[in-house]
């Protein structure tokens, strides 16, 4: 996906034009057009595109028109309006009740606002993009680990870096002989002994594995295993647990 595409849209040809140059000499790919029709036809056409920057007021479909249907076109297209000092509260309304990430006053006595604005719009759309695929990336792994989990004879649990449990498998359940909630923290879930362990593993910093006999209340000794999980930038991001019954 390319991270420089902006389309332009506005009524005024020389204003449209000034604003397409400014932009491209910039280093963006610019497309630009004179009605709202024209610019949904591009959008389809040769989308998508991370900006869309739009005057408000225009002959036939508004700015604001434009950016709802655009928005059904892309839904995460950033758009920024561009609007004189008299549809000031409607662009306003449109940032808040359309989610329109910026707005600009016409006409620009800076020029480089329309860029300034144009480069957040673009970082607040790679940001929200790379938060998607990171939150894909990770609803994907903890099925795997889940379906892995549920088809091992060994007690697993897992949890995220706030301490909520994401997955207890039916062997944890038996060998702990109580019920355990996948979404709840694991203070208020787990029995005491493993609470106390993944703390004071978590107070020592939780960078290695380790394996650990606890006894237990009913006599017995368990085999407790932790596992730190990583983000993809290496930071903390929850911890794996898997429990033997030692004897």
């Amino acid at each position: 996906m390319k991270w420089d595409s902006v389309l332009v849209v506005d009524d005024d040809e020389a204003f449209c034009a000034l604003m397409a140059s400014h932009l491209h000499r910039h280093g963006y790919e610019v497309e630009s057009c004179q009605n709202a029709v024209d610019a949904l036809e591009v959008l389809r056409a040769k989308g998508p595109f991370q900006v869309m920057v739009t005057d408000i007021s225009m002959p036939g479909m508004s700015g604001i028109e434009l950016l709802r249907a655009a928005r059904r076109v892309d839904p995460n297209l950033e758009v920024i309006i561009i609007t004189a000092a008299g549809s000031l509260e409607s662009a306003i309304a449109a940032m808040r009740e359309d989610g329109a990430f910026d707005y600009l006053l016409k006409p620009l006595d800076m020029m480089s606002a329309l860029s300034l604005s144009v480069g957040r719009a673009m970082t607040h759309r790679r940001l929200n993009s790379e938060r998607e695929a990171l939150r894909a990336h990770l609803f994907t792994e903890v099925e795997r680990l889940r379906t892995l989990a549920a088809n091992v004879g060994e007690a697993v649990i897992i949890a995220d870096a706030n301490g909520m449990l994401t997955l207890v498998n039916p062997p944890a359940l038996r060998l702990l002989e109580r019920p355990i909630q996948e979404g709840l923290e694991m203070f208020t879930n787990l029995p005491q002994p493993l609470v106390e362990h993944v703390s004071r593993w978590q107070a020592e910093g939780a960078n290695q594995t380790t394996t650990t006999e606890l006894p237990w209340p009913n006599g017995k000794v368990l085999q407790v295993s932790l596992l730190p999980v990583r983000a993809a930038d290496k930071t903390p991001n929850g911890w794996v647990m898997i429990i033997r019954g030692a004897r």
